[in-house]
This record gives structure tokens, C-alpha cells and sequence, in this order.
């Protein structure tokens, strides 16, 4: 049993026209015009692939096709249809599209699933309309924080419409997502699918130096305190440390404020934002303070503001997966994900699994965005497997 591409294929491209401007690439922000229609669009789709189709009080779209046991937990699997301004066709629409193609074949198939089978599509998980993962974080029970709210009212949401939202995870089965990989691993070793372990966790600190701001052309070198270049220390030193950690940690410093910001003055003061990921997070917690033992008699503080832990994906999901690219002699491995999706929050509180396809130089979040046609039918086709495996097991 296998899904058709070319259908599948047909449905992407006419979805990719909804907010796709030429030269600009494509601008489906949640809560838009062009998003309603997109959203329109796949409900007609579930509905002609046998689904029932509800949407809950923020905009998440479901599908469900009942299964014969009305004991057994619901298999779902979706991805989200937003956009970021000026992005590619490829990120979020080919996990929903796959996984209506993949219940359309079962119902053509005329297999009768024992588990109910879910489609969901998520509204806001890139988060430039309201905040990242909006839609996933209502449906799993996380309350919007003050800046969430404040984005909430422009479009009419209330908090009694997030709580509304919540699902029941005590339902579920597991949950799976279809996405492009964003970045190279794939491509650049010629494997098919990627079989997602985890989501790496994100720990980001302000890091603030100390120095003393004085005047730029009386101020001998010896004598400086000079804030700016002890931060640059201090930011050589600590990708360098990154980098010996092995292979699995990144670290990135976006993000850097001067004080008081003018070029006859010796920098006083300076601000910046230290982001870590990595698989665990222990790893990060260590190197951050050994970072500030060593640094702070040269006045570094850091103050922890983010912290979002890390979230393995199930060994049974992974493993039905792998057998499932076996089963297809589709060759695969083992990849983390560095970005974060909606498989996230659902995998906090079911089981959960993801599976790669290939991403063309790693691009993503652009118009240049592109995952080659066999590769998107590729992941449909594992997910297909996969469902199959999970309701028989």
C-alpha cells in the first residue's frame, strides 16, 4: 500500500499558490485572509479523504476518522499551514498534506483502522502573529503568557477560547509529524528520511559586562576597562567551549547592546544574549557556569531568561519508523531537531515521533525553500507504514 504522489504533489502546489508572491515567496500569516483560505482548502480535503472536520475556539483545525475499537487511543499526526513573512511552500503544509493523503489511501485501500486516526492542523506555530507554537501550546493546556495576550485581543481571543482548546492527551496514542529537515544532514549524506530522536532543548542567558565608560582619546590603553572587548573574550571563549563539547551543542550570541553607544567613548557597559541547544541539558547548564565562575572577577553576570526543556521522541514510535523505511528499502538515520515544532508540545505529554525529508542547501523560511516531489512522497509513505504498524501493533 502505497500513497499517490501525484496527487499528493498536485495538492501541494495549488496550496503553495495561496499567499505565494512572486519574487517575495510566501507570506500565510495565521489569522489572514490568505491563511482562512488555505485553511478552507484542506478542510475540503479531509473531507473528501472520509474525515470528519471540527476547528476549536483558536483555529486548530482536526479531522477524524473513527477506528472499529471505540477503546483504543487516537493515532494522530498533522503539522501547521502558517507561514513567516516571505517564506517557502515546503515548511508545515507537507506534514498536514501527507497526512490527509496517507488516511485518503487507507480509505481507497478500504482499511478500516482499529485506532481512530487524526489529522490535525495547528494554527500559529511560527508565532509572528500571536507567539511560536500558539496553536499546540492551547491544545496541550499551556496558558498564554502577557505578551500572547496582548496579540490575542487584536484577533478577538480570550483566554476561556485557549481553555476551550485543551485537549484530552489521556486519548491519545501518539502523535507524528512529516517536516523538512531545514538544515543539511540529509542531503549532504545522501540518506531518504530522517528519523527525528528528540527536539533539542534552548537555554538562552543575558549576559551583562562591566566596565568603565571614559573618554576614548584621553584614556590611555593600559588603563581602560574597556567592557566591549572583554565581552568579545568572553564570546571567542565561549563558542570555543561549545565547539569542544562535541558535535550535538550550538551556541549563538544575536544579539548585543553597547552603553553608552558612542564612538568617542570607551564602551561601560555591555549587554547580549547567549542562546544554547543541545540534545540534554545538563551540558548547558555546566558550561554557562563555568563561564561565569571564570568571568566574573572581570565583571560578567548571567541571568538565565529562557529555559525550554529538551523532548525525546517515543523508542516505540522511532522504532515503527525505522521499520517502516526498512519495509520501503528507504535508507535513513538517526537526526535531532534543532528547531522547535509541534510535535514538541505533544510529545510533553504522548508519545511522539517525527520523520525528515530532505531540505535543498538547507534552506528553509525563504522562497528558495525546496524539498525534491520523491522525497515529500517518500515521508508520506513512511508515515503511511508507520499508522499501519502503530494499529496493528
Amino acid at each position: 500500500m502505497k500513497i499517490n504522489g501525484t496527487r499528493l504533489m498536485e495538492q501541494m502546489y495549488h496550496l503553495g499558490t495561496i499567499g505565494f508572491e512572486e519574487g517575495k515567496g510566501m507570506t500565510r500569516m495565521s489569522y489572514s485572509p490568505d491563511f482562512f483560505k488555505g485553511t478552507e482548502y484542506v478542510k475540503g480535503l479531509m473531507e473528501d479523504a472520509g474525515l470528519s472536520v471540527t476547528e476549536d475556539a483558536v483555529g486548530n483545525v482536526y479531522g477524524i476518522l473513527r477506528g472499529s475499537d471505540e477503546n483504543a487511543k487516537i493515532i494522530a499526526f498533522g503539522s501547521h499551514l502558517d507561514s513567516v513573512p516571505g517564506g517557502g511552500i515546503y515548511d508545515g503544509p507537507v506534514g498536514v498534506l501527507s497526512a490527509v493523503e496517507c488516511v485518503r489511501t487507507l480509505k481507497e485501500y478500504n482499511y478500516i483502522p482499529r485506532h481512530s486516526l487524526q489529522v490535525i492542523s495547528f494554527i500559529e506555530e511560527e508565532g509572528n502573529v500571536i507567539g511560536g507554537l500558539f496553536g499546540s501550546r492551547c491544545a496541550t493546556g499551556h496558558m498564554p503568557d502577557n505578551a500572547d495576550l496582548a496579540n490575542m485581543k487584536m484577533h478577538g481571543l480570550t483566554i476561556e477560547d485557549v481553555e476551550r482548546s485543551r485537549i484530552d492527551p489521556s486519548r491519545y496514542e501518539c502523535f507524528m509529524e512529516v517536516h523538512i529537515e531545514q538544515s543539511q544532514n540529509l542531503e549532504l549524506s545522501g540518506t531518504q528520511i530522517g528519523v527525528v530522536g528528540g527536539i533539542v532543548g534552548i537555554v538562552r542567558y543575558k549576559a551583562v559586562m562591566t566596565g568603565f565608560a571614559n573618554h576614548a582619546g584621553t584614556t590611555p590603553m593600559r588603563l581602560r576597562d574597556d567592557a566591549l572587548e572583554k565581552s568579545c573574550a568572553v564570546i571567542t571563549d565561549l563558542l570555543e567551549r561549545v565547539r569542544s563539547t562535541g558535535n550535538t551543542m550550538v551556541g549563538t550570541v544575536g544579539v548585543l547592546n553597547i552603553s553608552p553607544g558612542a564612538a568617542n567613548v570607551i564602551p561601560g557597559t555591555v549587554e547580549f544574549i547567549i542562546e544554547l541547544r543541545d540534545r540534554e541539558m545538563e551540558g548547558m547548564y555546566r558550561l554557562a557556569e563555568e563561564l561565569q565562575r571564570d568571568y566574573a572577577e572581570r565583571g560578567l553576570t548571567l541571568t538565565k531568561i529562557l529555559e525550554q526543556k529538551n523532548v525525546p521522541c517515543d523508542a516505540r514510535v522511532i522504532d515503527a519508523m525505522e521499520t517502516a523505511c526498512d519495509g520501503l528499502e528507504l535508507s535513513h538515520m538517526k537526526l535531532y531537531s534543532g528547531a522547535g515544532h509541534d510535535m514538541m508540545n505533544m510529545g510533553r505529554l504522548m508519545p511522539g515521533g517525527m520523520i525528515f525529508i530532505p531540505s535543498k542547501d538547507g534552506i528553509s523560511h525563504r522562497a528558495e525553500e525546496y524539498s525534491k516531489p520523491e522525497d515529500i512522497i517518500n515521508g508520506a509513505n513512511v508515515l503511511l507504514r508507520t499508522i499501519l504498524t502503530l494499529d496493528e501493533a
